[in-house]
C-alpha cells in the first residue's frame, strides 16, 4: 500500500462527488469508483471499521452530491462486509492473516479485476435496484447495470493501479 494512501482515498471521494455531479453521460451508464476505493483500503481494517469507513464516506457522496440520501450508503456497505472474504477466496488466507498489502504484481492482474468486478457487480446490482427497480423496465436495469459494470471495471482496475503497489 502506497504511503500517500489515505490523501489519494480524500481525492478520490471528492472525484466521486464530481462524477456524481457534473458527468452523465447517458441514463444508461452509473458510474462510481466508490465501490474499488472501499475494496482496496488495507486489510489491517476488519469488516467493521470498513463498514464504517464505507457508511460515513456513502453519506459524504450522498450528502454533497446524490441527492438521495443513503442510496451509496445501502450499495457499499454489502461490498464492505464482502471485502475480507473475497479477499480470502481470491487471494488467500494469508493476505488478510499477515496484514498484507495487496499487490497487482504478487497476485496477477485478472484475479485483481476478478475481485475488483465482483464488488462493482455488487454495489451495481444494489444500487440499480434501489434507484431504479419499479420505474424503469427489467431489460432497462439489466442493460444499465451490464454496460455500467464494463466501464466501472475500467476504471477500478486504473485505481487499483494508483492505489497499490507494484
Amino acid at each position: 500500500m502506497k504511503r500517500d494512501f489515505y490523501i489519494i482515498y480524500c481525492l478520490l471521494v471528492i472525484v466521486q462527488m464530481f462524477i456524481c455531479n457534473y458527468v452523465n453521460f447517458s441514463p444508461y451508464i452509473l458510474i462510481s469508483i466508490l465501490p474499488s476505493i472501499i475494496f482496496l483500503l488495507p486489510t489491517k481494517f476488519n469488516s467493521v471499521i470498513t463498514m464504517l469507513i464505507s457508511f460515513f464516506t456513502a453519506l459524504l457522496i450522498d450528502f454533497f452530491a446524490e441527492g438521495i440520501i443513503g442510496i451509496n450508503a445501502l450499495a457499499i456497505l454489502p461490498v464492505a462486509l464482502v471485502r475480507i472474504p473475497l479477499y480470502k477466496l481470491i487471494f488467500g488466507d494469508e493476505i488478510v492473516e499477515r496484514g498484507e498489502s495487496l499487490s497487482i504484481k504478487k497476485y496477477g492482474v485478472l484475479k485483481v479485476i476478478l475481485a475488483l468486478s465482483i464488488s462493482q457487480a455488487i454495489f451495481l446490482f444494489i444500487y440499480i435496484w434501489a434507484d431504479s427497480f419499479s420505474i424503469n423496465s427489467v431489460a432497462f436495469n439489466l442493460l444499465r447495470f451490464a454496460i455500467s459494470l464494463l466501464i466501472n471495471i475500467i476504471i477500478s482496475y486504473l485505481i487499483a493501479e494508483l492505489l497499490l503497489e507494484k
